[in-house]
Protein backbone atom coordinates (compact mmCIF):
# COMPACT_ATOMS: atom_id res chain seq x y z
CA UNK A 1 0.00 0.00 0.00
CA UNK A 2 1.56 3.12 -0.94
CA UNK A 3 2.31 5.82 1.61
CA UNK A 4 -0.22 8.17 0.42
CA UNK A 5 -3.16 5.70 0.92
CA UNK A 6 -1.45 4.88 4.58
CA UNK A 7 -1.62 8.98 5.52
CA UNK A 8 -5.27 9.07 3.71
CA UNK A 9 -6.76 6.03 6.52
CA UNK A 10 -4.80 7.28 9.52
CA UNK A 11 -7.65 9.05 10.77
CA UNK A 12 -10.15 6.88 12.46
CA UNK A 13 -13.21 6.39 14.20
CA UNK A 14 -14.30 3.37 16.30
CA UNK A 15 -10.94 2.26 14.75
CA UNK A 16 -12.51 1.87 11.06
CA UNK A 17 -10.46 4.41 8.10
CA UNK A 18 -12.99 7.26 7.90
CA UNK A 19 -11.39 7.70 4.22
CA UNK A 20 -12.73 4.74 3.57
CA UNK A 21 -16.65 5.79 4.81
CA UNK A 22 -16.02 9.06 3.02
CA UNK A 23 -15.51 6.83 -0.07
CA UNK A 24 -18.36 4.86 0.36
CA UNK A 25 -20.46 8.06 0.75
CA UNK A 26 -19.27 9.43 -2.15
CA UNK A 27 -19.78 6.51 -4.85
CA UNK A 28 -23.42 6.43 -2.73
CA UNK A 29 -24.17 10.30 -3.57
CA UNK A 30 -22.90 9.60 -7.54
CA UNK A 31 -24.53 6.56 -7.78
CA UNK A 32 -28.12 8.13 -6.42
CA UNK A 33 -27.65 10.92 -8.72
CA UNK A 34 -27.21 8.56 -11.30
CA UNK A 35 -30.41 6.30 -10.51
CA UNK A 36 -32.46 9.17 -10.03
CA UNK A 37 -31.81 10.20 -13.47
CA UNK A 38 -33.13 7.28 -15.20
CA UNK A 39 -35.84 6.37 -12.48
CA UNK A 40 -37.17 10.18 -11.38
CA UNK A 41 -40.63 9.05 -9.94
CA UNK A 42 -38.96 6.76 -7.37
CA UNK A 43 -38.22 9.46 -3.97
CA UNK A 44 -34.33 10.12 -3.36
CA UNK A 45 -34.40 9.57 0.31
CA UNK A 46 -35.78 5.46 -0.91
CA UNK A 47 -32.68 5.70 -2.92
CA UNK A 48 -30.15 6.80 -1.32
CA UNK A 49 -30.93 4.58 1.40
CA UNK A 50 -31.19 1.53 -0.85
CA UNK A 51 -27.69 2.15 -2.48
CA UNK A 52 -26.04 2.91 0.58
CA UNK A 53 -27.34 -0.76 2.17
CA UNK A 54 -26.49 -2.21 -0.91
CA UNK A 55 -23.04 -0.87 -1.20
CA UNK A 56 -22.24 -1.99 2.73
CA UNK A 57 -23.37 -5.73 2.02
CA UNK A 58 -21.02 -5.85 -1.05
CA UNK A 59 -17.84 -4.41 0.94
CA UNK A 60 -18.71 -6.78 3.83
CA UNK A 61 -19.02 -9.75 1.04
CA UNK A 62 -15.83 -9.17 -1.22
CA UNK A 63 -14.09 -8.82 1.88
CA UNK A 64 -15.19 -12.03 3.27
CA UNK A 65 -14.98 -13.57 0.30
CA UNK A 66 -11.28 -12.29 -0.05
CA UNK A 67 -10.52 -13.49 4.05
CA UNK A 68 -9.75 -9.96 4.38
CA UNK A 69 -10.63 -9.30 8.11
CA UNK A 70 -12.11 -5.80 9.04
CA UNK A 71 -13.20 -3.69 12.24
CA UNK A 72 -16.51 -3.57 10.39
CA UNK A 73 -16.65 -7.40 10.03
CA UNK A 74 -15.62 -7.85 13.31
CA UNK A 75 -18.06 -5.66 14.70
CA UNK A 76 -20.62 -7.24 12.93
CA UNK A 77 -19.00 -10.83 14.24
CA UNK A 78 -17.85 -11.97 11.17
CA UNK A 79 -14.31 -12.52 11.28
CA UNK A 80 -11.50 -11.95 14.66
CA UNK A 81 -10.14 -8.65 15.60
CA UNK A 82 -7.75 -7.49 13.41
CA UNK A 83 -4.70 -5.68 14.41
CA UNK A 84 -3.93 -1.91 12.24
Amino acid sequence: MSEIIKTLRTPRLFDMALFDWFGVLLGVYYLSNYIQSKYPDIKRNNIDLIVLIVMILLGVIIHKLMNIDTKFGYYLGLNKDMIR
